[in-house]
């Protein structure tokens, strides 16, 4: 049984490596530190590597070799302080994928034209519908980089809908 990477894995890892050893160097990490806030001209590189729609739930084996190539473009990303957040966008794609009413966010996100976080815990936020759409009222932690993107995911019961009571506020 063979444990180590392929070809293919190999150069995802070695390409990730060199772009962000030219574009994520100390300076531009202390830089961030002083005024912390997205790149646009990162989010563009990153999304120009596809490194934001690498995960697809989609397909089994495509799926399987996603994850691999995610997880070895975090580690590069981690090695080099990247101040994108890039695990967020790559787990918040591959879950807006699996809506068929979200593709034109997807492809938004994937292009590098609109960003995207996602909301690792919900504290009280619930949603309940109303006339003009849907009205999320509580509290989201550890949500990266808030102020900076366009979309948030997040897991928020909604009133009414599942095995949600519809008097839920």
């Amino acid at each position: 049984m063979f444990f180590g990477f392929t070809d293919e894995e190999k150069m995802i890892r070695k390409s990730v490596k060199e772009m962000l050893k030219d574009n994520s160097t100390t300076e531009y990490v202390r830089e961030f530190m002083k005024n912390p806030s997205i790149s646009k001209d990162m989010q563009y590189l990153l999304a120009n590597q596809g490194l934001f729609g690498i995960i697809d739930f989609a397909g089994d084996d495509e799926y399987k070799k996603g994850m691999i190539h995610a997880i070895l473009v975090a580690q590069e990303a981690g090695r080099h302080l990247l101040t994108f957040p890039l695990l967020e966008t790559m787990v918040a794609t591959a879950t807006l994928k699996t809506c068929i009413a979200q593709t034109d966010k997807v492809d938004e996100i994937e292009a590098g034209a609109k960003t995207v976080t996602v909301a690792w815990t919900n504290v009280d936020a619930k949603v309940r519908k109303s006339e003009e759409g849907f009205v999320l009222n509580g509290r989201l932690k550890e949500v990266p980089f808030a102020k900076d993107v366009d979309y948030i995911v997040a897991n928020v019961r909604v009133a009414g809908y599942g095995n949600t009571s519809a008097k839920e506020e």
